[in-house]
C-alpha cells in the first residue's frame, strides 16, 4: 500500500538480518545445508540483500559447484556493483572453471573498485605465471606488494618468476621476504633452498 513506509521497511531489513545471522552461525558450525536454507530465507524477505547471494556462492563453491557459485556471485554484483569482494570470489570461481579471461576481468574489476586489494593482484599474478607472461605477472605482483608490503604471497610468486628466469639473487631476495612474513610457507623455504 505504501512502498515508502519507513517502519515497515526497517522491520523487513531486521527480519532479513536475523535470517542472515542464523545462516552465518550455521556456516560457522559447518552446517552448510542449514546455512543455505537461512540465506534463501533472507532473499525471500529481501531480494536486495547482496551478502546473502554472496554467502550462497561461497557455500556452492565449497561444495564444488563452481557454475552455481558464479551465478550467485553475479546476482550479488547486480545488486551491488561496487562489491569488490564479490568480484574477487567471482574471479576465483571462474579460475576454478578454467575461464582465465573471465577470472582476470573479475580480478581487474575488484582492483578498480579497491586499488589496495593485494589478494586480487596476487590472483592475477598466478594466472599470468600459468600463462608464462612473466612481465605482466611481475607488474601485478609488484603492485600487490606496493599496496601491502606485508603480503607474503606476492613475494613468494615473484620468487617463483625470478627462479624460473634463473635470476637467483632476486629470487632469493623475494623468497627471503616471503618466508620472513610467513614462517609456515614450506614451499617458499623449499624454493629458497633450491635458489641457494
Amino acid at each position: 500500500i505504501n512502498p515508502d513506509h519507513k517502519t515497515a521497511l526497517a522491520a523487513i531489513k531486521n527480519v532479513a538480518k536475523n535470517y542472515f545471522n542464523t545462516g552465518n552461525q550455521s556456516y560457522k558450525r559447518g552446517d552448510l545445508e542449514g546455512a543455505l536454507a537461512s540465506y534463501e530465507k533472507v532473499l525471500e524477505v529481501d531480494d536486495t540483500f547482496y551478502q546473502a547471494f554472496y554467502q550462497i556462492g561461497v557455500i556452492q563453491s565449497k561444495m564444488g559447484d563452481k557454475d552455481a557459485a558464479v551465478l550467485s556471485y553475479e546476482k550479488a554484483l547486480v545488486v551491488n556493483p561496487r562489491f569488490y569482494k564479490g568480484y574477487f570470489a567471482l574471479g576465483l570461481a571462474k579460475n576454478g572453471l578454467n575461464e582465465m579471461d573471465g577470472a582476470l576481468a573479475a580480478f581487474e574489476s575488484a582492483v578498480e573498485i579497491y586499488p589496495g586489494y593485494d589478494k586480487a593482484y596476487g590472483a592475477m599474478g598466478d594466472i599470468y605465471i600459468a600463462r608464462k607472461n612473466n612481465d605482466k605477472a611481475k607488474q601485478v605482483l609488484n603492485m600487490s606488494i606496493t599496496v601491502n608490503p606485508n603480503y607474503a604471497k606476492g613475494y613468494a610468486s615473484l620468487g617463483v618468476i625470478h627462479s624460473n628466469e634463473k635470476n637467483w639473487e632476486q629470487a632469493a631476495s623475494n623468497l627471503v621476504m616471503a618466508t620472513t612474513l610467513n614462517e609456515r610457507d614450506a614451499m617458499s623455504f623449499f624454493r629458497l633452498a633450491g635458489t641457494y
